[in-house]
């Protein structure tokens, strides 16, 4: 896609991230890649693109806790540097946040006497129902400018890294609370030790930690590969927390899935020896699932990134095949996983004419790395602009734009669809 060279602002993990074992071994090698969200503005000059900064991205496996993790880390001050992803813009996030509101009433029905602490509150999205049901929150966020409507509306956040320093302030402040909840942050978290040392000055001896996150069996049985980018640090699985929080003397006593985020777990925690509750028949069932389908053993990431590249492979057959008889192709879905998709299969403005995306914000823009415009995607129902094909990179979403664009299909337009196998799909 592009013989730019990479910059050097990153650090590279040469220790895993849970165990800090030297031993850990590269499975996975992206290439060198823009970051995934670092779409470029509207009014971006061949300069900018000239200018845009690349990264290499690898992915390693720990043969000794297990976790699976990226050791290319870019500071948080660049990933986050433009920051504008607002959870509550997201109606099926709304209306999950708002169930697990109800579900943790049931499980404290003295709301009123309960503090929680949310890590990576974003615009409050789990805020704003805990506190209709009774709770006492705290918000912990990096982003000011996604969090300052909510302090405007006298919500108790601090903004700042959740971790051993902010964690004393608010026990200082509060004293120790009942509950510490967490969406889909530890993915995006480089030292988890500072923010375990945090949990545990901050959350009573028996208090309950909920962590939801990109669930590690889904990412492989479904071969969602272009998860995996900068921004996510580090894949869960139950073997590798378990042995992750052994060090803290803490335990996972339940499991639940989850199907935000294309496949999450909820990982319910608590202090091992002051904890009161049982360990679930769920999580005895999901540890030895997760031994069968090999999640500790090196060969399965293998095995995984060789597939993967077949998948690379016939992907770019198609769309090389496709190109040579003339056919316009659009890529559907301006995301991190279409960035990720794109930069490991090395697409570029040869094989894909431009990008179709449903939000207003990116339209106009450029996507990281080969700069294809982002256009709206009422350009398929334009008889004399609509392409031939769409690269569906929102694959995980195929029943619901084929319902949604219907008419595109019935006018003899094609999905192809990427993974977990290349195929087309028409009406």
């Amino acid at each position: 896609m592009t013989t730019r060279h990479p910059t050097s602002e990153y650090k590279h993990r040469t220790k895993c991230r849970f165990c800090l074992t030297d031993k850990i071994l590269t499975v996975i090698d992206f290439g060198v890649v823009p970051l995934a969200g670092g779409f470029l503005k509207k009014d971006s000059t061949e300069k900018d693109f000239e200018n845009e900064k690349l990264y290499p991205l690898r992915i390693a496996f720990c043969p000794q806790c297990y976790l699976l993790q990226v050791v290319d880390i870019i500071d948080s001050k660049i990933l986050y540097k433009d920051y504008f992803y607002f959870s509550s813009t997201i109606s099926t996030l709304v209306n999950h946040f708002q169930n697990y509101a109800a579900e943790l009433k049931k499980l404290y029905p003295d709301a009123e006497k309960r503090t929680i602490v949310e890590i990576g509150c974003n615009d409050g999205i789990f805020l704003k129902p805990l506190k209709k049901q009774g709770f006492n929150v705290v918000g912990i966020d990096l982003a000011e400018n996604v969090v300052k409507p909510l302090i405007k509306e006298r919500f108790d956040v601090v903004i700042d890294y959740f971790g051993k320093k902010s964690a004393l302030k608010i026990k200082k402040r509060l004293g120790k609370v009942d509950v510490i909840v967490t969406s889909n942050s530890f993915a995006h978290i480089d030292d988890m030790h500072d923010v375990l040392k945090g949990i545990k000055i901050l959350l009573k001896d028996g208090g309950v930690l909920l962590i939801e996150v990109h669930y590690l069996g889904t990412l492989i049985k479904e071969v969602q590969y272009d998860m995996m980018y900068h921004d996510h640090e580090s894949y869960y699985s139950l073997l590798a927390l378990e042995n992750f929080f052994k060090l803290y003397d803490m335990e996972v006593y339940d499991v639940k899935p989850i199907s935000i985020h294309a496949g999450s777990m909820r990982f319910y925690v608590q202090n091992k020896i002051k904890g009161k509750h049982k360990i679930s028949k769920h999580v005895m069932a999901l540890r030895k699932k997760e031994k069968q389908m090999g999640l500790h053993r090196l060969k399965t990431y293998t095995n995984f990134y060789k597939y993967i590249l077949k998948t690379k492979k016939d992907l770019l057959k198609l769309l090389i095949n496709l190109k040579k008889s003339n056919k316009v192709i659009a890529g559907y879905g301006a995301s991190g996983r279409s960035t990720s998709m794109m930069s490991f299969c090395r697409i570029n403005n040869k094989l894909l004419d431009y990008i179709i995306d449903d939000s207003p914000a990116k339209q106009g823009a450029y996507t990281p790395g080969n700069h294809l415009k982002i256009v709206s995607s009422a350009i398929l129902d334009d008889e004399t602009k609509k392409p031939d094909y769409c690269l569906l990179f929102a694959w995980s979403f195929l029943k619901e734009i084929s319902e949604r664009k219907s008419l595109y299909l019935k006018k003899e337009g094609k999905f192809i669809v990427p993974l977990p196998a290349v195929k087309i799909i028409s009406k």
